[in-house]
């Protein structure tokens, strides 16, 4: 099998000639290798719309990254997964120079990526909608820069607590793919919920490890102890998907019900695997305190198909990413479990 370097050979180069096509308004590049920006490049002043999937860029290629960014002052829309640049951890130890993502008109952002290359984004003031999944600490240096979104996609899936987040005032919808199981990624979640006070649609999508984790239990003292005044005022909606019935999540939606007071409605997706039916989930779920007395309780069986249907949904990050739930409740009608 090739090595990781030889692989990044095997791509293609992007013609050193694509720089000069000022009058670009969408770009897609797909797995290849872009070199160092020349220097007559005086950018895309028309471009709209960048994905760029599997792409690697020349060594230093933190500068042709932001700089291809910056120079495509009307750029909309980014969606950009999995890059890498040249000169990988071995070679420099994964120290990687800080450099900004800068899109002063950006309004949809998709950025995926395994590895942290030095990455931070600068305040996107019409940013709209931005699906996020990063495994290390360049997470929190994305979130400042996306304080006016209104519909963002998480992954939370590392040990690194989110401290000293800012506000989200105008969030109103949240995708979380995340676990229940590790105290960092519920604290992780919290501040995120604390900082977002105008939030009406919650959705978790919990992530089941191989080993049983059910035994370990989310403390109420803990949630309780993040400064919870005003914590879900404003929430309509919570939806958690592939749940187990575990106590580290009843817990959790037993905190969620005594927080949200006008909330209307609340659904559990039950995994196939899971020791409870979904008259047990109900029956204590019915015990729990709720803070709006009249919000309905939907329990669902589990759909095998339903965690890629999220994904999908998740990496999509289109206009439409945060209506799905309507679309789910169509397609699922049949196989839902209603208590009113």
């Amino acid at each position: 099998m090739p090595s990781d370097s030889s692989l990044l050979r095997i791509m293609p180069l992007a013609p050193a000639s694509l720089f000069s096509c000022s009058q670009l308004t969408s770009l897609v590049l797909e797995r290849c290798n872009i070199p160092a920006l020349p220097p007559s490049f005086n950018g895309f002043p028309s471009l709209e719309t960048l994905q760029l999937d599997v792409v690697n860029f020349a060594e230093n290629g933190e500068k042709t990254f932001e700089a291809l960014i910056a120079k495509s002052p009307l750029l909309r829309s980014l969606n950009c997964q999995y890059p890498s640049i040249s000169g990988d951890d071995d070679d420099n130890g994964g120290n990687y120079c800080e450099w900004t993502i800068r899109a002063p008109n950006l309004k949809l952002l998709s950025f995926w990526a395994w590895e942290d290359y030095g990455w931070r984004v600068y305040d996107l003031p019409q940013i709209e909608e931005a699906c996020v999944h990063l495994t290390g600490p360049d997470l929190a240096r994305f979130l400042p820069g996306m304080t006016r979104v209104k519909g963002l996609c998480m992954v939370i899936t590392v040990d690194t607590i989110l401290e000293q987040l800012p506000y989200f005032m105008y969030l109103k919808d949240l995708a979380l793919h995340t676990l229940l199981t590790k105290s960092s990624q519920v604290l992780s979640m919290l501040c995120i919920l604390r900082n977002a006070p105008n939030l009406e649609n919650l959705h978790i999508m919990l992530v089941q490890e191989q080993e049983d984790t059910g035994d370990i239990e989310v403390n109420m003292g803990l949630l309780d102890a993040q400064g919870t005044v005003g914590f879900f005022s404003r929430l309509k909606s919570f939806q958690l998907y592939d749940s187990m019935g575990h106590k580290n999540e009843m817990c959790f939606i037993e905190f969620v019900m005594s927080k949200a007071t006008i909330l209307q409605e609340i659904e559990i997706y039950i995994h196939e695997y899971s020791s409870k039916s979904m008259e047990d989930v109900y029956d204590e779920l019915s015990q729990y305190k709720r803070a709006s007395p009249h919000a309905e309780i939907i329990v669902n069986r589990y759909v095998p198909l339903f965690a890629d249907y999220f994904i999908s949904i998740v990496s999509a990050c289109t206009n439409d990413i945060f209506i799905f739930q309507r679309r789910i409740r169509c397609t699922l009608q049949s196989l839902m479990y209603v208590y009113t």
